[in-house]
């Protein structure tokens, strides 16, 4: 069994001083931790990339529990993402003039089948989806395949490359309930970091089944323990009042109950009534009043 290192062992006992805290002090906890390290420890000698992980406790393969989507982060992930483009005519000419690195058809496409994959999104026009689709068994497992849901099979090619080139990521539930997304780089300033952060959350908090559990997200680096993040106040209030509303129902299952029985107790003693005013050969009246239901005797008919 391989030994943690002395740098590992520090970060991590710091991160469980932490515990759980809210987004902007696990950012400044974050950018804090590597400047922590006693003497004698080697840093990290690269620029971490940040990553914000939700565990949703959804069930993907239910098709109505899948997560997926994409974002333009407001200051981007701190990396320039090389993208290729199928395209043609005057979309292979718009997508050129936006910036992609590579643009092609049937050509591009025996170039990845050659082995070339110095790419990080691929984009295509829905006509040439034909040429694309034999490429799924060699972009399908790295996650570069062109995809509707995902905004990569457009005819939109030169807005769609220009947001990639901004800065725009794609997220996806994976098969354990946990989406993983990149927010930036280590190097960000903290408010950068908190900006973005915070859009992942609104968007994955909107896209979230209901039917799914309020889980934490934890914040964490590529060489870096993971930090806790607190449930904010908005996700707090909704919790509330979803127990709220689950109490209001469930007192109001049990009063219909409850007036439902008080009914037919009533119609019992109606009918009860009633046989005796038939046995009584009608000479009494019904006195019908609420919680009360009594048989009294004729009164005398008048002189």
């Amino acid at each position: 069994m391989s030994k943690q290192s002395k740098r590992m062992t520090f970060l991590r006992e710091r991160a469980e001083g932490v515990g759980s805290v809210d987004l902007a002090t696990a950012v400044r906890e974050l950018k804090a931790m590597e400047p922590s390290l006693p003497e004698g420890v080697r840093k990290c000698a690269f620029d971490q990339t940040v990553e914000l992980v939700f565990r949703l406790g959804v069930d993907p393969r239910q098709a109505d529990q899948i997560v997926r989507g994409s974002l333009v982060l407001p200051h981007g992930i701190g990396k320039a993402q090389r993208v290729v483009v199928f395209a043609q005519g005057e979309q292979a000419a718009a997508a050129e003039e936006a910036g992609a690195d590579a643009v092609g058809a049937k050509d591009l496409a025996e170039k990845i089948q050659g082995g070339w994959m110095d790419f990080d999104v691929a984009i295509a026009t829905p006509d040439l989806m034909g040429v694309v689709g034999p490429l799924g068994r060699v972009l399908g497992p790295r996650g570069l395949m062109p995809s509707p849901k995902a905004g990569t099979v457009t005819a939109e090619v030169a807005a769609t490359v220009k947001e990639y080139k901004a800065g725009k990521i794609e997220f996806r539930v994976d098969n354990f309930g946990i989406v993983h997304a990149v927010i930036g780089k280590l190097s960000f300033d903290e408010t950068q970091l908190v900006e973005n952060a915070e859009a992942l959350k609104r968007l994955i908090e909107s896209m979230r089944p209901s039917s799914a559990q309020a889980v934490s997200p934890t914040l964490n680096t590529s060489s870096q323990s993971s930090l806790m993040l607190q449930p904010d106040k908005f996700e707090a209030a909704r919790e509330r009042h979803r127990s709220s509303r689950k109490g209001f129902a469930c007192f109001l299952s049990h009063h219909q109950e409850t007036c439902a029985d008080e009914a037919r107790l009533v119609k019992q003693q109606l009918e009860h009534l009633l046989d005796a005013k038939v046995f009584l050969g009608g000479k009494c009246r019904l006195s019908l009043i609420p919680h009360y239901t009594s048989l009294h005797a004729a009164d005398p008919p008048p002189p």
